[in-house]
């Protein structure tokens, strides 16, 4: 799998005319994943947002690549 330049979109804010959306920003990464996989980790660290960007279940802009195919890039 490859993250590039991947933020994750964290919701609409409260003035969506004037202020822009906040984001959540992951580093380049690049890893091997067998099926089934397991990622664990403290509470905040990020696993639900990644969770959700890779399943389609959230806004998120860069590149995210697995399996050798683009899932999204906006």
């Amino acid at each position: 799998m490859e993250l590039n330049d991947l933020r994750i979109a964290l919701g609409l804010p409260i003035n969506a005319i004037t202020a822009e959306p906040a984001f959540a920003e992951v580093a380049d990464a690049h890893f091997n994943l067998q099926s089934p996989c397991l990622v664990i980790g403290e509470n905040g660290q990020g696993k639900s947002l990644l969770a959700k960007a890779l399943s389609k279940a959230s806004v998120f802009y860069g590149t995210v690549r697995r399996l050798c195919r683009y899932i999204k890039i906006w």
